[in-house]
């Protein structure tokens, strides 16, 4: 009983990370990692420890002020099949012509806007007054894959990122807005970082909740057996 419950103990810490609900401070100063996705870091991210959740502030004040940052769970991967996922529960811009909050995934720990890393954004990004969602592919190399869909932001609005064979699925609110197949499978395979970006050219602010992978059923299932054996 031992041996096994110390095998399913071993299972446990190599399990990726699951959704993390912010439902407990979630140590962003020690077990996070924040970096300048784009041009000065004007935003601050705080964990609200009465609604439970991370909130984002951005003092970006003009055009040259431009700024998004990217934050990740330090050292956290997703293996190549693993969704990741993120609800932004608000989002309001009240000065500047943009900003946007969401998930990106690429190849690399920290990507930049205009960079040569293999990458996919997935936003909701306000233009102009539009809220509209975009995905947007590694710039760098001149390769561009745009699909936006305004819409009013009402409630909460949950963003998926889910391998399919080959390609990746882009859902918000579990409804599938995209396919991506331009990279091909062997480049989806190196996609391994997922980080929350928040950011724009003014004054924002953004609520977000539940991000991080969404573990497979069959994990588990596993996990639960090995436990119950013990």
């Amino acid at each position: 009983a031992l041996t096994v419950a110390t095998v399913a103990f071993g299972a446990a810490l190599s399990l990726p990370a699951a959704i993390i609900d912010f439902s407990t401070d979630p140590n962003l100063a020690d077990d996070w990692t924040e970096y300048t996705f784009h041009n000065d870091n004007l935003i601050t991210p705080t964990w609200n420890s009465v609604d439970k959740d991370l909130d984002f502030v951005s003092l970006a004040g003009s055009s040259a002020d431009t700024s998004v940052i990217g934050l990740y769970l330090t050292d956290a991967e997703r293996s190549a099949t693993d969704p990741v996922t993120l609800t932004v529960k608000s989002f309001t811009r009240t000065t500047g012509s943009f900003g946007q909050v969401g998930l990106v995934i690429s190849d690399v720990t920290s990507p930049t806007l205009l960079g040569s890393e293999e990458k996919y954004e997935w936003h909701i990004v306000d233009f102009n007054a539009g809220k509209q969602l975009r995905l947007r592919k590694d710039v760098g190399t001149g390769s561009f894959e745009l699909f936006s869909e305004a819409f009013t932001m009402t409630g909460s609005v949950k963003l998926d990122i889910v391998r399919v064979g080959a390609n990746y699925e882009f859902y918000a609110n579990d409804v599938l807005k995209h396919t991506a197949s331009s990279y091909s499978s062997v480049v989806h395979d190196t996609l391994v970082n997922y980080q929350i970006t928040m950011g724009g050219d003014g004054l924002a602010t953004a609520t977000v909740d539940d991000f991080g992978i969404i573990p497979e059923p069959g994990t588990y299932a596993l996990l639960g057996g090995l436990f119950a054996l013990s």
